[in-house]
């Protein structure tokens, strides 16, 4: 009963850290229904600090609300036309 009642939220994605520049990059590769989509973050010591992006960083995507984890779960990366 519960499988049939239950939406399922889950989020799958493998976590890798990559070095770069002296930066460590986390690299989320989202799986299941999510499949295709990567982000990359990095920590920084401040906001102003200087980044040297790697080749592979793509547009930046900070602050876009369709990306949450919260807003995949219920809207999948691949369903969504709002998402690229």
């Amino acid at each position: 009963m519960l499988r049939t009642l239950c939406v399922d939220r889950t989020i799958e994605k493998l976590r890798y850290s990559i070095e770069a520049d002296g930066l460590v990059w986390n690299v989320d590769e989202f799986r299941g229904a999510n499949s295709g989509l990567v982000f990359t973050e990095v920590e920084l010591e401040s906001s102003d600090q200087p980044v040297k992006l790697p080749s592979w960083v793509g547009e930046e995507i900070t602050g876009r609300e369709e990306y949450r984890n919260a807003v995949l779960a219920e809207r999948r990366f691949r369903d969504s036309p709002a998402l690229p």
